[in-house]
């Protein structure tokens, strides 16, 4: 099996992607530039929200769908389209409690999300929907979770041009509850982001069109838990000191931003947020005892404006993916931190002409390794058994697609889990990887029906398998095809299948080339004709087989390891050779004998007429 590599096919996915560069590369970092491909057009629409679970696997919206990115991976869910807007869900969330739940944002209806996934790519049930529709339309802009008391907390604006609020989110009927005013001044809702201690930093919108900058309301986390507690009857109100501060103010310089992130470094709380002016990356100590003051991390270069086509370079999310793992500048980190961009065409319904994962990771130290960029699955089956081990191999590639051979990433643990498909795994599910490959032999699914795989390394994006036929653990010879009667010395055909304890045909996998053999059960005389054969697709075909005695004759089909099935009876007629037939030779009686004339009639049914036979549990 090969396949292209996600991560390293920008060219190839969107060759005009390598006329257009997002960032200028950081001191220190590395810059990758993956293509997320053009969102459909069609309908007004605006980048997406994107994510990373707690085992470091992205998600990301690609204009239709939430997808994770990785090699070969099937969209996780599709939002249906509804309103004016199109599709455009803002922001998406994974609970930290429940790492499976994934919260998304629609700002096209607008409403609110929430799934389960089974497997990475896959949802268990029909995901949870609450609307706030016209005329009392409540947009969500932000998603955060309190790392305190593990809350969700939304910002958003119950209309145009009206102030931002703080909600509560009931994480079981999505009800949304305010708990604080952010301003008095309507310009719609800014990003939200909680520090460490639970303190809750949101971002006052500059008016439409504006770059900023901006101020930043800092609720302390003691009135968040308060207002949290009452549950809607205590609402804060971010102009009151003895509930919120102006902490970051417009002479600060914070050009306005679109998504904001902690992270803890060296003891401090550090804020990362992408900014309206080109998207650039920009990057505070905001606590510094001299006040908060944003520097460039990451310059946007993208075109601010095309008077010809009134286009312009608009920043999406913002993902970290840890908040206290390593990512100092010329080290061996691999913590990934993804701004997500696009350039509008607001000429044209605002389409984007460009999409993409911007990946900004520690570059390695002199004398460090060549950095995994992502997997690829390079070997597996195509259908396994039921509770028995099997086994892939998958590779560990750099940004450019090439095996990483030498180094410590070549030897990273890369760990197998469920794409999509029914039931659980289990066995060897980590390996550590040999000069790149690492080689699984004991993968155990328990569960019969279709599966697909998934592939994992600490920094890279992953990888994820062909569908994988899982069959019962037992096989099952039938016949699918034999006559009822023939002629003594004639060729004729029979054919056998290869099914599992459920009825379903083998048509992939060991079983499904297995050798079968055809015989006699019962009855009398000699089988002729080439009676061993190798199945194809769970299928063996007897041709030009023939009986050299008239009897009632019952076949079996055998193979090893394998349940034998037999046949229905089958008669086996002389030919008058005075007639003309083709008898064996040797002397007949009358009473045995059936002159060609007389069969002629019914040759297409004694002949020509076929049974299909299945087995008894199907």
């Amino acid at each position: 099996m090969s396949r292209l590599f996600f991560a390293s096919a920008i060219v190839a996915l969107l060759p005009a992607l390598s006329a257009q560069v997002f960032y200028a590369e950081p001191s220190g970092y590395t810059r990758q530039e993956i293509s997320l491909g053009d969102i459909p057009g069609g309908f007004v629409t605006f980048l997406g929200g994107a994510t990373f679970d707690a085992d470091g696997n992205f998600y990301f919206w690609d204009g239709t769908s939430i997808r994770r990115l990785a090699d070969g991976a099937p969209p996780l869910f599709t939002l249906p389209q509804a309103g004016a807007f199109g599709i455009y869900p803002d922001d998406i969330e994974f609970d930290p409690a429940n790492p499976d739940d994934l919260f998304i944002v629609d700002s096209s209806e607008p409403g609110l999300y929430k799934l389960t996934r089974d497997g990475l790519d896959a949802v268990a049930a029909t995901p949870s929907y609450v609307a706030y529709p016209f005329p009392n339309a409540r947009y969500l802009y932000d998603l955060a979770f309190d790392p305190v008391s593990g809350e969700l907390i939304a910002c958003g604006a119950d209309g145009f041009g009206v102030p931002p609020s703080l909600f509560l989110i009931d994480r079981t009927t999505l009800a949304a509850v305010k708990i604080a005013d952010v301003t008095s001044v309507g310009n719609g809702s800014g990003p939200v982001a909680f520090d460490a201690q639970g303190n809750l930093f949101a971002a006052i919108p500059a008016p439409f069109g504006s770059n900023g900058p901006v101020d930043i309301v800092r609720f302390p986390a003691a009135r968040i838990a308060a207002a949290i507690a009452g549950n809607g009857a205590l609402v804060l109100d971010g102009e009151n000191v003895a509930d919120a501060s102006l902490f970051v103010v417009q002479a600060d310089g914070f050009m306005s931003p679109t998504r904001m992130q902690f992270r803890t470094e060296g003891g401090k709380e550090i804020l990362y947020f992408t900014g309206a002016d080109e998207g650039t990356l920009y990057v505070s100590d905001i606590y510094d005892v001299g006040g908060p003051v944003a520097t460039v991390f990451a310059a946007g270069t993208g075109p601010t404006h095309d008077p010809i086509n009134n286009a312009f370079n608009g920043a999406g999310a913002l993902a970290v993916e840890s908040r206290t793992a390593d990512f100092a500048p010329d080290g061996n980190g691999r913590t990934r931190v993804i701004a997500v961009n696009g350039f509008y065409l607001a000429s044209h319904n605002f389409d984007f002409a460009l999409h993409a994962a911007n990946v900004f990771r520690p570059k390695p130290a002199v004398g460090g390794y060549v950095a995994a960029a992502g997997l690829r699955v390079v070997t597996q089956p195509a259908g396994v058994e039921q509770g028995a081990g099997f086994g892939l191999t998958v590779e560990i590639l750099d940004e450019n697609g090439l095996r990483v051979t030498s180094g410590s990433d070549a030897a990273l643990p890369v760990t197998i889990a469920k794409s999509t498909g029914a039931g659980a795994l289990s066995g060897t599910l980590t390996v550590n990887a040999v000069a790149g490959l690492a080689t699984f032999t004991n993968v155990i699914a328990d569960t019969t029906g279709t599966l697909r795989l998934a592939a994992s390394a600490p920094g890279a994006f992953g990888a994820a398998s062909l569908p994988i036929t899982v069959f019962a653990n037992s096989r099952v010879l039938s016949f699918a095809l034999q006559p009822v009667a023939v002629l003594a010395n004639a060729a004729f055909s029979v054919r056998g299948e290869i099914r599992d304890g459920n009825g379903t045909l083998v048509s992939v996998g060991p079983s499904a080339t297995a050798m079968v053999t055809v015989s006699i059960a019962s009855g009398g005389g000699t089988l002729s004709g080439v009676t061993t054969l190798a199945a194809i697709g769970g299928i063996v075909q007897f041709n030009n087989l023939s009986l050299d005695v008239t009897d009632d004759v019952t076949l079996q089909l055998e193979a090893t390891g394998m349940t034998t099935a037999a046949s229905q009876s089958i008669t086996v007629l002389a030919v008058d050779p005075g007639t003309g037939g083709g008898g064996g030779g040797g002397s007949c009686t009358a009473a045995s004998t059936v002159p060609l004339s007389a069969l002629v009639p019914i040759l297409p049914l004694l002949i020509g007429t076929i049974r299909r036979r299945r087995v008894s549990n199907r």
